[in-house]
């Protein structure tokens, strides 16, 4: 026993369409063919300025250690050429000698101290020991293992969302009180 199964009807075109999607854009009034969709805008736009922000932030770090030491360079360059020779006689007299050894002291103390944070790691086992000997001086409880990791980073969500949670209730609280006394007000309004 053999079927032949026939195809199914073909429908007619007349089915409705759905509507159209409407299309929102932002128009610059000075020219005319320009349109940016907003929903690209919006969906762009944090990703634009996220991009933005990490290359300002790594070119920010450089310029401003070159600023940093030309300040350092300026301020050595006015104590050696300004301040030394017309206000404390030079090097030789012993006023002077004693305020160069003291600059000097702190030139190279403010120097060292620089180029160490600028070069220091965030990394490594002396890193994590300096980490850890701060948890326990501000009496902060460091997570040791994974385990404990993801119950801390649980137990910081939930406090988010609590602490969300209750500012959520306090505004709703605020708005549910200005909404009583606005009807409190018309109701007087209309009493009178």
């Amino acid at each position: 026993m053999t079927t032949q199964s026939t195809p199914p009807p073909r429908r007619n075109n007349t089915h409705q369409q759905p509507p159209p999607r409407r299309y929102y854009a932002l128009r610059i009034p000075c020219l005319r063919n320009i349109r940016i969709p907003i929903t690209s805008l919006c969906t762009k736009l944090p990703k634009c300025i996220e991009r933005f922000t990490d290359c300002f932030v790594y070119i920010l770090g450089p310029i401003l250690i070159v600023v940093a030491s030309c300040i350092i360079i300026a301020l050595a360059n006015t104590f050696f050429n300004i301040l030394l020779p017309t206000y404390l006689g030079g090097w030789k007299s012993p006023k002077g000698f004693c305020h160069t050894v003291l600059v000097l002291f702190l030139l190279c103390n403010v120097c060292f101290n620089y180029a160490l944070c600028v070069c220091t790691r965030n990394k490594g086992e002396r890193y994590d020991v300096v980490v850890r000997e701060l948890a326990d001086c501000m009496g902060f409880l460091y997570p040791e293992s994974e385990e404990e990791m993801r119950e801390f980073k649980q137990d910081f969500e939930d406090k988010l969302i609590h602490r969300s949670n209750m500012r959520r209730q306090r505004a709703l609280r605020a708005a549910a009180a200005a909404d009583a006394e606005q009807q409190q007000r018309q109701q007087q309004q209309q009493q009178q």
